[in-house]
């Protein structure tokens, strides 16, 4: 009883559904539909933004900070660089960078930007 119930009620949603003309049928796709990722393309016009966008923020920041006081201490450095680890396991692989030193601070300040 109970799959004879089930399977009329799929035939007459089906009939339901030939019958109804469907919207926008026989119109061209846009083109800026068939072109890119779905997903990339929905993302980005959410404002969704990568935890590593924000990571990179904040290294940035934290680099900045550490050269305007002039505390370039070997503490400073470890914690700069455990931000870059963190945000190296985060990130596609060619948007990954190396970690900082005493001496290249300076440098590595223009590629955080």
């Amino acid at each position: 009883m109970r799959e004879k119930w089930r399977g009329d009620f799929m035939r007459g949603h089906a009939q339901k559904l030939e019958n109804e003309p469907l919207k926008g049928k026989g119109k061209k796709i846009p083109e800026h539909v068939l072109q890119g990722d779905v997903l990339d393309r929905t993302i980005q016009h959410s404002g969704f933004k990568p935890v590593w966008v924000k990571l990179q923020r904040q290294i940035h920041q934290a680099i900045k900070d550490a050269l305007k006081s002039n505390d370039v201490s070997p503490q400073r450095i470890v914690e700069i660089n455990e931000m870059i680890r963190d945000y190296n396991r985060k990130c596609p692989p060619p948007m990954q960078r190396g970690l900082v030193s005493k001496d290249t601070l300076k440098t590595k300040l223009q590629l955080w930007e």
